[in-house]
């Protein structure tokens, strides 16, 4: 028996005459027959504002809110203003998304495409940026958790003189034993409602990586005072330390092929509450980035030598439990960029419906491959800032521009305007995030 989960098959809802009708937008009732699905999760069919904010925050802050404090080395001000504009950018791209799937009944990002260009198949190019940008995310939260594990075992049997056995550092026990047996029953949820319950712990985590920050931030000034060294740089020019910050902010609202999965479980969802989750899910990341970026920042300024801010705190017990909690953090923000890769992987590879048993078999697939590419590949880094430098502008910049510009011709003359800067910036984006990407890489060669 074929059964649907929440974005399986092309749905369409009723053409609505007016974009801001309370009307829900998405409720089974706006369904024909034909294209009414059938919901594998009846215990949790609806997801509540609150889970819908929590499960995309997770998914665009993830590793991102480790990177943010090194961008902030470039120039405490510089980096507020770009991140202020960025978020602003990225709020503008959710509401034409909606714009498009509003108008035109399709809550599918990929297949967006097929409306702004009927005579071209192209749902290929939009589905293939989402699988390598969430698979290479996949693997790469687990390769910087399972990393974490590694130091704090290390740090345990160093600094604490435990007895750590040596299979607890050994990365394949990691990945195969502690991060599979965490995240293989995740991969087999069929909505992204039951996976936002998991987001609700991922919150908690995050708040208590949060206080951590606050706690030695005061402590530092408790200890030696504000910036004793003046290491403070509240603007900064230099280019060799601007574009890697550029490079990691550039992919720091990645959530665009998420949003529609979880709207569309979303209760209530009329236009309004569907532009409002994507408000408060832009607000709240960007707190997380400001808060999460200035205070470790203002705390060790310079000492910061790369996206991996834990690194750089002292090896304390308080220190070492929210290195774990972090880890767990990735560990279950990975099976929610493996279902969104999921949908994608299956555009691209049958032609028809999703079933049960493809779902099972995919998500497992997925996570194993990603879990191997984890363990045996040193430089999954790299690799992916090079998909990440072209696959995030284009998800998240490039793409709704186009849509919203092919599609809503008749939309606001105001939005129009916004869209084309939103295009010329994502064509902007690429060769910085390239730039820093190809940097390193002939740097590691030389090395």
């Amino acid at each position: 028996m074929e059964v649907e989960g929440d974005f399986y098959h092309h749905k369409k809802l009723k053409h609505m005459k007016e974009l801001g009708s309370t009307e829900p937008l998405l409720s089974s009732d706006n369904f024909s027959d034909q294209q009414a699905f059938q919901d594998i999760d009846d215990g949790q069919p609806k997801i509540t504002l609150f889970r819908s904010v929590a499960v995309l925050t997770n998914i665009i802050t993830g590793v991102g809110l480790l990177g943010i404090p090194y961008c902030f080395c470039s120039g405490l001000g510089t980096n507020l203003i770009v991140i202020l504009l960025i978020a602003a950018l990225s709020c503008f791209s959710f509401s034409i998304l909606i714009d498009c799937a509003v108008s035109t009944g399709i809550i599918d990002y990929p297949r967006l495409i097929n409306i702004a260009f009927p005579k071209h198949k192209l749902q290929w190019i939009p589905d293939l940026q989402v699988v390598l940008l969430f698979f290479g995310g996949a693997i790469l939260y687990l390769q910087f958790s399972s990393s974490m594990i590694i130091s704090i075992f290390n740090g345990l049997r160093i600094d604490f003189n435990l007895n750590i056995p040596d299979f607890l550092t050994n990365r394949w026990f990691i990945v195969f034993v502690i991060q599979f047996v965490i995240d293989f029953p995740l991969v087999l949820l069929k909505s992204m409602s039951a996976l936002s319950f998991v987001s609700l712990l991922s919150v908690v985590l995050i708040a208590c990586y949060i206080a951590h920050s606050i706690y030695y931030f005061a402590k530092g000034i408790h200890d030696e005072g504000f910036d004793p060294d003046n290491k403070l740089v509240v603007f900064g020019f230099d280019l060799k330390h601007i574009l890697p910050s550029l490079a990691v902010q550039a992919t720091s609202y990645t959530c665009h092929p998420s949003i529609f999965p979880t709207l569309v479980k979303l209760e209530r969802p009329t236009k309004f509450r569907l532009n409002l989750v994507m408000i408060l899910v832009t607000l709240a990341a960007s707190v997380l980035y400001l808060v999460g970026g200035i205070i470790p920042y203002l705390t060790l300024f310079s000492d910061i030598l790369d996206p991996v801010v834990l690194n750089y705190y002292k090896n304390t017990l308080f220190t070492t439990v929210i290195k774990a909690c972090y880890s767990v953090i990735l560990i279950l923000t990975a099976p929610m960029l493996i279902f969104t890769c999921r949908l994608s992987f299956h555009n691209l590879i049958f032609k028809s419906p999703m079933n049960t048993l493809k779902h099972n078999l995919l998500g497992i697939s997925i996570l194993i491959l990603a879990a191997l590419i984890a363990v045996t590949v040193t430089k999954v880094s790299l690799v992916y800032s090079i998909l990440g430098g072209i696959c995030a502008p284009l998800l998240v910049y490039i793409f709704p521009s186009l849509y919203f510009l092919r599609i809503c011709k008749d939309g606001s003359k105001v939005k129009k305007i916004f869209s084309i800067v939103s295009l010329v910036v994502g064509i902007l984006f690429i060769p910085v995030c390239l730039y820093d990407a190809i940097k390193s890489i002939i740097s590691s060669i030389k090395e």
